[in-house]
């Protein structure tokens, strides 16, 4: 390890808790980390919004459709879609730096252009988007899923409103390249986003559990117990690509693919298995 000099904070809500979100923002900028906050912004205050400012947080928030009642739908809270909107709009009224993002599932797949449009009317020029993944609590998986055509209409959308309509745009979900026959159709979305789990980044949980990846249902270690550098050293597998199969490890695209997601790979029941996106794997190799 060569220290720490990003931490996201996430939930679950951080703002529900705002004197310890902002002691942690507070400390994070004395000690020289960047910050950044994932939250749907429905409880956000102004005490949070001065700390925001002056210990220059980014805001990640999300978006799930620009239809209103679907977006309220999916975050299960009538009204926050007029509330995410409103403190989107104060956020960039103080100039604090706002992301939007978009889970993409069946019911909202065919609004991914339109809801980067609304995100760019507010005054949001960076907007990704990313494919639902499975959560370890989740029985409806299957009903909510995108099949291939459709995370690749997702992608032409992103690389529509980068190249039509001027945002920054990326993709916020691990893909394998080999989701398509042609990766360099794509590639400045598509092949610059390689897992950086157990390799540059690792999640924290609230009780000090320590894993590579948030998803990761094994605990290496408790930050309350252990050095971080010390549980650092405890996942080798994940920084030296032996979870990888070998048509992976033997790719062109390896260092730009990762070979997917591991977690994906791991919830259909073999971690060391192909990601279920990699379709066309056979096509790929050295």
């Amino acid at each position: 390890m060569k220290g720490i000099h990003y931490l996201q904070i996430t939930g679950g809500e951080p703002m529900l808790y705002p004197e310890i979100l902002m002691m942690l923002l507070e400390n994070c900028a004395s000690n020289g980390i960047v910050c950044g906050i994932n939250s749907n912004l429905t409880v956000l205050t102004p005490d949070i919004i001065k700390t925001i400012r002056e210990c220059n947080v980014e805001i990640n928030t999300s978006i799930h459709s620009w239809n209103h009642l679907l977006h309220d739908k999916i975050a299960g809270n009538q009204g926050a879609f007029i509330k995410t909107k409103q403190n989107i709009k104060l956020l960039k009224e103080v100039g604090a730096p706002v992301n939007v993002n978009m889970v993409v599932m069946k019911s909202n797949c065919s609004d991914v252009y339109q809801t980067g449009l609304f995100a760019k009317s507010l005054g949001i020029d960076s907007f990704s988007a990313g494919k639902v993944v499975p959560s370890v609590y989740s029985n409806n998986f299957n009903e909510l899923k995108l099949d291939s055509d459709q995370v690749v209409t997702m992608i032409e959308a992103l690389i529509l409103l980068k190249e039509k309509d001027g945002m920054l745009t990326e993709v916020s979900s691990i893909l394998p390249a080999c989701i398509i026959e042609s990766p360099e159709r794509f590639k400045e979305i598509l092949l610059n986003k390689p897992c950086s789990a157990g390799k540059t980044m690792c999640a924290i949980s609230a009780d000090g559990s320590v894993k590579p990846c948030i998803r990761e249902p094994n605990s290496f270690g408790n930050i309350f117990i252990d050095d971080l550098s010390v549980i650092w050293d405890r996942w080798e597998s994940w920084k030296d690509d032996s979870l990888l199969p070998q048509l992976c490890k033997d790719c062109l695209y390896l260092t730009k693919c990762g070979g997917g997601c591991r977690l994906d790979c791991a919830y259909n029941g073999d971690i060391c298995s192909y990601d279920p996106y990699a379709i066309h794997k056979s096509n790929f190799g050295r």
